[in-house]
């Protein structure tokens, strides 16, 4: 990627606000995004204070959005979206908030996983049940699903097959 040419101290907070226009991001993010235009850290940390303060730019608010676009339309576990909310720079309190919010809009682990399973059985179909499982477990362990899960989604693939 080319790097991106300097922009002055004036030129930051037009360029934040126009790549806060695009789409959100957290704090960690812009700030490495103004750093990449080499923006001093001062002139970073009083535009990063100055968004914060308008409530543009949210952390808690940009997690609990990511946690649940994740969950709804990847289906992703638990540990992935954690794992990509810590990549963006979001603090562990906030990702923990934004994961076990109670009532919210995050389906249950056990039935993100089990998308996957049906997704991956309707490409496996041909496969002994035996080693089904198997491979199944082990493409689930990769998704990030814990081992309690994959077990139960297994007992419940087989009592449909029961069934």
């Amino acid at each position: 990627m080319p790097k991106l040419p300097p922009i002055s101290s004036e030129s930051a907070w037009p360029y934040a606000l126009r790549l806060l226009s695009q789409r959100h991001y957290s704090q960690a993010s812009l700030h490495k995004k103004l750093r990449q235009r080499e923006v001093p850290e001062v002139g970073c940390a009083a535009i990063i204070q100055k968004l914060n303060d308008l409530g543009l730019l949210n952390d808690a608010h940009y997690a609990e959005t990511m946690a649940r676009n994740e969950a709804n339309y990847r289906h992703a576990s638990s540990r992935l979206i954690g794992l990509k909310l810590r990549q963006k720079g979001i603090a562990p309190s906030l990702i923990n908030h934004a994961l076990n919010q109670e009532g919210g809009d995050i389906p249950e682990e056990f039935d993100r996983a089990l998308y996957h399973a049906k997704q991956y059985q309707s490409r496996h179909a041909d496969q002994a049940w035996r080693e089904f499982r198997q491979k199944l477990a082990g493409y689930l362990y990769r998704k990030g699903f814990p081992a309690p899960v994959i077990r139960r989604v297994i007992e419940d693939l087989s009592q449909n097959l029961e069934a």
